[in-house]
């Protein structure tokens, strides 16, 4: 009888409201109104259980005890969703819409990888900071209104180069050399080329015309 009893009382299921005194490990001290249990958290429990929380505890003495929920914690407290191993979530039909008032983090120990046949992006203020960036894409467009850009090494391998620009200031304070195949300047009014000292060298010939020309 009494063997009875004890196996009646390992498997007699308890389902009760407590609250979590102690956290040893993965381990919760829970205290009911009738008693103290030893809780392991539920794998649907996803809000990481933390000390006075009111819990809802199910389980039997054979199988274990688990805390099921998390009902009540105290105001203000952070809230923690925790998994164990790759988690999916899959919407098969609609939108998923994450939103946060405050504020919003995305942190990786490794990888963050991005998928879609669109990405949008809308931000009054942002910042990048990335060490090694490669960028590949087909078509690229953009209009900023004021760009500036420190490089302390810039190189570009460019098929063809079409800029129109209504003014261009450039100042370079050592060395601006140009080696083309051919270039042609073609200027409406004035072509001005100063410096303290000049030279033209050419290998065959040097054709100067104009209707007047003016030396010294």
């Amino acid at each position: 009888m009494e063997n009875l009893a004890r196996r009646f009382q390992e498997h007699t299921m308890v389902q009760d409201l407590g609250i979590i005194t102690k956290i040893d490990s993965k381990i919760y001290t829970v205290e009911t109104r009738s008693c103290t249990y030893e809780a392991q958290q539920a794998v649907s429990c996803l809000t990481t259980p933390q000390e006075n929380d009111k819990v809802l505890l199910i389980g039997n003495s054979s199988d274990g005890f688990y805390v099921l929920a998390v009902l009540e914690r105290e105001e203000g407290e952070k809230q923690t969703l925790s998994f164990q191993g790759d988690v999916d979530f899959n919407v098969k039909d609609g939108r998923l819409s994450i939103a946060s008032k405050e504020g919003m983090g995305l942190t990786s120990e490794r990888d963050i990888n991005f998928a879609s046949s669109e990405l949008n992006v809308h931000s009054l203020k942002s910042e990048v900071h990335i060490h090694h960036l490669i960028f590949s894409g087909g078509f690229w467009m953009g209009q900023v209104e004021k760009i500036r850009l420190i490089v302390t090494v810039f190189d570009s391998l460019i098929e063809r180069l079409t800029q129109r620009i209504n003014r261009s200031y450039r100042t370079v304070e050592e060395i601006d050399r140009l080696r083309a195949g051919r270039l042609d300047y073609l200027v409406d009014k004035l072509l001005s080329l100063r410096g303290k000292y000049s030279m033209l060298t050419a290998k065959e010939d040097v054709k100067i015309d104009a209707e007047r020309i003016h030396m010294g």
